[in-house]
């Protein structure tokens, strides 16, 4: 069994029943230390008959990668305001970060919440645009104010 591979998982070892685990007959089910062959080389110690008929096959990797993928298809090429995800820049624990194009051409890395609920709509671009042509139509009036006693009048 030692070298068998199930899915990603390796056996490397046979394990003492963790636990008291008998069929009805009396016998002790079979128990291998496994490692998944996944960049995070996780070991757990699993009863045979789950690596034998694929009750498992991997240390979780798998269904991250699944997740990934589907997330992938859902975003990147699709217009969020002017940003269009082209790639997945980064992974942490439950957050994704897409590169994105913005229209004006210049790249960005955003969330994808950030992208699903439009909270960054550009790179900054569109900021510098609406505050450049707010300067322009509104001018900054001063009013000169008096003070008489407790009253303001302008």
């Amino acid at each position: 069994m030692i070298g068998n591979k199930f899915g990603h998982w390796v056996v490397i070892d046979t394990a003492p029943c963790p636990i008291k685990d008998v069929n009805k007959n009396g016998i002790s089910y079979k128990y291998f230390l496994c490692r998944c062959d996944c960049e995070n080389k996780t070991e757990k110690v699993i009863r045979y008959v789950n690596l034998k008929y694929g009750r498992t096959t991997s240390c979780g990797c798998e269904k991250k990668k699944v997740k990934i993928q589907k997330i992938t298809n859902k975003y990147i090429g699709k217009k969020f305001n002017r940003l269009t995800p082209i790639s997945i820049e980064k992974v942490d624990k439950q957050k994704i970060y897409f590169l994105c194009q913005c229209e004006c051409g210049k790249q960005t890395i955003v969330e994808k919440k950030n992208l699903k609920y439009g909270l960054v709509k550009s790179c900054g671009c569109l900021k510098r645009e609406l505050m450049t042509n707010f300067n322009k139509t509104n001018k900054k009036l001063y009013n000169n104010y008096k003070f008489y006693d407790n009253f303001i009048v302008g």
